[in-house]
């Protein structure tokens, strides 16, 4: 349910609605006419991809939909937004919505073997909503021959949108020419 200053919800929550029907009828390959405004909005803001013009959704969304699967019964996701009206009062709809990869076809979980020696660059914030920073360390845990660059900070995606110059060197320099750092890097807000 939508919700704007005014109080009045009756209209948010019919386009809601709207936009979901239309959703699960897209997705189900059916004909859709008249698409809902909202939901117009929300698609050129998804797969928005010219550089410099606002952040790239569909990219983001491909990240976000890879961390977790998500259900397509819309009720899940109103039962979600009720469970955590209250203790997410002003994020519960953004963090608790259905996303497009809720329609999308699934395919198993990468494995990583317990003793993957692979040399990889892990960069991973301590406030990460999606990717909590357990399982983060979980994963270098996982991957013996992964160097973790540790960002202080609340965000989902550190590279290249986080300023953060400790992260960014490290990333630079991994993809410049292979380089990992010597150890673990704790970088600094």
């Amino acid at each position: 349910m939508y919700v704007n200053g005014t109080g009045d919800t009756e209209i948010e929550s019919e386009a809601f609605a709207q936009v979901l029907v239309q959703l699960r009828d897209l997705a189900a390959g059916k004909t859709v006419e008249n698409i809902h405004p909202q939901l117009t909005g929300l698609m050129q803001a998804w797969f928005q991809t010219e550089l410099g013009t606002g952040p790239d959704y569909a990219g983001t969304i491909a990240i976000v939909c890879g961390d977790v699967s998500m259900p397509s019964d819309p009720q899940w996701y109103r039962d979600k937004l009720e469970e955590h009206r209250t203790d997410q009062p002003i994020f519960a709809g953004t963090h608790n919505t259905i996303m497009p990869c809720a329609f999308w076809r699934s395919e198993a979980p990468t494995r990583i073997d317990i003793d993957n020696n692979v040399p990889t660059l892990q960069i991973q914030a301590t406030g990460d909503t999606r990717t909590t920073y357990d399982e983060g360390l979980g994963m270098h845990e996982a991957m013996k021959g992964s160097r973790l660059v540790t960002v202080p900070g609340r965000t989902h995606a550190v590279f290249p949108g986080y300023a953060n110059t400790c992260a960014n060197a490290a990333v630079n320099s991994y993809l410049l020419d292979g380089t990992l750092p010597e150890e673990d890097v704790v970088c600094e807000s």
